[in-house]
């Protein structure tokens, strides 16, 4: 049942481990199961009864806490599972039985009669897996919601007598590719070419191959794949659907992350506690990162915000500044210099970029909304101006890897100098600095 082990980074908070995952191919509820070895890494404090965990970061504790409601689901969606896991190998030992009576019945019988339908779907096993439906062999063609479009729902059936434990696989033929034959006998032509279009995992890893696809893409599929196992759990088994912007943007930070854990050495002295960053760094080929900051003092006196925007090389190739007025929090500000940003960037032509704060609660709100409703205005507005980039990653920074933008928005209100302006290149007082930390990280 085990198919061999995988070193992934996790992140929690702003702490970021590489774990190893023993990988199984079994059904589960769980996308993962996190054991002791992390928990002793992170030098966290679980406590079942209160569902949290609480470990130390560079900016003092953090807690993750568990949902209530989640897991009060988890139960009846694991018994759920149990059921149907029993109930297909009490099928598999019938079959086996049968199996002498059944090698006489046609292939055409086998899909449309029910008697014979265990026969069919369990010796049709094939190798290749579908995006949202694994390798087929668990998924049941008439009875579960595989057809993954805007709704996840049952396919239509063109015959009048089914087969009800007909398996996906047996729609597959044996090169792991959907088999015509089958699917126009079985499905009507509208329902054949949706299936068809459905994409199987075979084909999404030998991209990984193509030289027409750029480097960075290449690497983000095995994440890609991934996020859509997760989000199809989150269908099945807690009946909510997160958006496809934040699963694109999460498996290219992971696949950022766990490329530079194990393809990159880096030198000790740049390390800080649990791993943190103590210096700027480029971005991917291709790729621009902003750095962005907002000067917050309090809830009376205005905000200077900055961005300075870098390439794979470090040279700076915009920067600006601007002032707004007070806002009662520390987010707020940052969230409006956030929502400006993105404004000038895509004015600017910029596609594929990184954002970098060095205030953790941004990325979090971006990625859930929902878990911070006092500032749904700005979030939604946040997700639209996402939608016009090709790709968008945020990233949460330490503060001396962000010192650049955090000066540049100190200066704003210096002398109450409010007048803003867009500039090419960086700021003539920051240079030297700004090149030193190119050169740091090209070292």
């Amino acid at each position: 049942m085990t198919l061999g082990s995988i070193q992934l980074s996790v992140m929690a908070k702003e702490v970021t481990k590489i774990v190893e995952f023993t990988v199984v191919d079994h059904p589960a509820i769980y996308n993962v199961i996190m054991g002791t070895p992390w928990l002793n890494t992170m030098q966290a404090v679980p406590s079942t009864y209160h569902l949290g965990n609480k470990f130390p970061t560079p900016n003092g504790v953090a807690a993750i806490w568990g949902c209530q409601k989640q897991s009060r689901l988890c139960f009846p969606a694991e018994h759920k599972l149990r059921l149907m896991t029993t109930s297909a190998t009490a099928n598999r030992k019938r079959t086996k039985i049968d199996k002498s009576s059944t090698n006489n019945v046609s292939r055409k019988d086998d899909f449309t009669s029910p008697a014979n339908a265990d026969a069919s779907g369990v010796e049709t096993q094939h190798e290749a897996e579908a995006d949202s439906i694994g390798d087929g062999k668990t998924t049941y063609v008439w009875s579960q919601n595989w057809i993954m479009e805007d709704v996840p729902r049952r396919p239509i059936n063109k015959q009048q007598d089914i087969a009800v434990n007909l398996k996906v696989s047996a729609l597959m033929d044996g090169d792991g590719h959907w088999d015509r034959n089958i699917l126009s006998h079985l499905f009507p032509e509208n329902e054949m070419q949706s299936i068809l279009k459905m994409q199987l995992m075979s084909a999404y890893l030998r991209m990984m191959s193509s030289d027409s696809i750029p480097e960075r893409q290449r690497r983000s599929i095995p994440w890609i794949l991934w996020a859509i196992w997760k989000n199809r759990n989150l269908i099945l088994y807690a009946d909510t659907q997160e958006s496809l912007i934040f699963h694109i943007q999460q498996a290219f930070e992971e696949t950022r992350l766990w490329n530079d854990v194990n393809l990159r050495q880096e030198p000790v002295d740049n390390l800080g506690l649990n791993g943190e960053k103590k210096r700027w760094e480029a971005p991917f080929f291709g790729v621009v990162k902003c750095n962005l900051h907002s000067n917050w003092r309090n809830d009376k006196l205005h905000c200077g915000v900055a961005y300075i925007i870098r390439n794979h090389q470090g040279n700076v190739l915009h920067h600006a500044r601007d002032a707004i007025t007070s806002s009662p929090n520390r987010l707020t500000p940052e969230l409006r210099c956030l929502i400006w940003t993105l404004r000038s960037m895509k004015d600017l032509g910029y596609t594929e970029i990184m954002i970098g704060s060095d205030f953790k609660d941004v990325g979090e709100a971006v990625k859930r909304p929902n878990d911070w409703p006092l500032f749904g205005i700005f979030l939604r507005e946040i997700q639209e101006l996402c939608l016009m980039f090709q790709s968008v990653v945020f990233e949460t920074k330490s503060i001396l890897s962000n010192q650049i933008a955090r000066e540049i928005a100190r200066s704003v209100l210096c002398d109450s100098r409010f007048n803003s302006y867009l500039a090419l290149g960086g700021p003539v007082w920051l240079h030297q600095r700004i090149l030193r930390e190119a050169s740091s990280n090209c070292s």
